[in-house]
């Protein structure tokens, strides 16, 4: 069995027609900033009948909504549909559903899913500061027979519940945070490639693909890289004002098998991550 696991620093609801079938799923909470207290989740357990309705947005939010759609494509997502709704199971405010496809055979998540479903996240917050009105985001994933694997809700953040000095471009370039990022520690794993790039917003996605070929000790060399690579990046936009709003770190066996997906948002507050049941679980605080 393989296992997705989010993190999110604001307000979660999973609906009750979200497919285990296999999957673990597990949520733990954080506050978007140290100060705040750990909100708790909701189930939406409604026994009403489901309706959903499409919303007519005006001309400079179908802009936005265009744009979001351009980004998720161009990121490489397995875009299926995405539009405004109203939604019964979300009556405080308006959703933007997000239909992917997953490479997934059954109904278990693929190793990529959790890396999409936080992008998603992304986009739809960052379209939400520039002006399109919701209020959530529904996000489904489909498998290769086109069977529901996950659905769920996750509020969007206010503006209050978004980290300090990404309100502005990064002045630093990506030949410069791709050296900087070179300088962390990866606990004896083997480096295959660090790259970086330009966000549509002028912030920065850092990637970090390695590879650990000690199965016994994966789970333990995952956390130690995911700490170090933590401060690093935390340094980097303390003290050189780099602007990482999004890191990557995807960790392959000796022979190319994924072990090891992870994706923090540093902008937004939230993380997820999958690991393979052929390393001991990872307690990744």
């Amino acid at each position: 069995m393989k296992r997705i696991f989010t993190r999110i620093g604001i307000f979660l609801a999973v609906t009750t027609i979200m497919v285990l079938g296999g999957i673990g799923i597990f949520e733990a909470f954080a506050a978007a900033a140290p100060q705040n207290t750990v909100p708790t989740s909701t189930l939406i357990t409604t026994t009403e009948p489901i309706v959903t309705s499409p919303v007519t947005i005006n001309s400079v939010q179908q802009s936005i909504l265009d744009k979001l759609i351009i980004n998720l494509k161009n990121e490489g997502l397995p875009v299926i549909s995405v539009q405004v709704n109203n939604d019964s199971r979300w009556n405080s405010s308006d959703v933007i559903a997000v239909i992917l496809h997953s490479s997934s055979q059954n109904q278990k998540v693929a190793p990529e899913d959790p890396i999409y479903l936080n992008l998603v996240g992304h986009e739809a917050n960052l379209a939400k500061q520039q002006g399109l009105d919701i209020g959530a985001i529904h996000t489904t994933l489909l498998n290769a027979s086109g069977d529901v694997i996950y659905d769920a809700f996750v509020a969007t953040n206010n503006s209050d519940q978004i980290a300090a000095g990404f309100n502005q471009s990064s002045i630093v370039t990506n030949d410069a945070i791709d050296i900087l990022l070179n300088n962390s520690s990866f606990n004896g794993m083997a480096v295959n490639n660090i790259s970086s790039s330009s966000t549509d917003d002028g912030q920065h996605l850092a990637i970090f693909s390695l590879q650990d070929q000690d199965l016994a000790t994966a789970n333990v060399d995952c956390l130690n890289v995911l700490d170090n690579i933590r401060a690093s990046i935390a340094n980097l936009n303390n003290i050189q004002g780099s602007q990482i709003a999004i890191y990557e770190i995807k960790v392959i066996d000796g022979v190319g098998n994924p072990l090891f997906n992870y994706i923090g948002d540093m902008e937004f507050g939230r993380i997820t991550w999958w690991q393979s049941d052929a390393i001991a679980k990872i307690n990744v605080p």
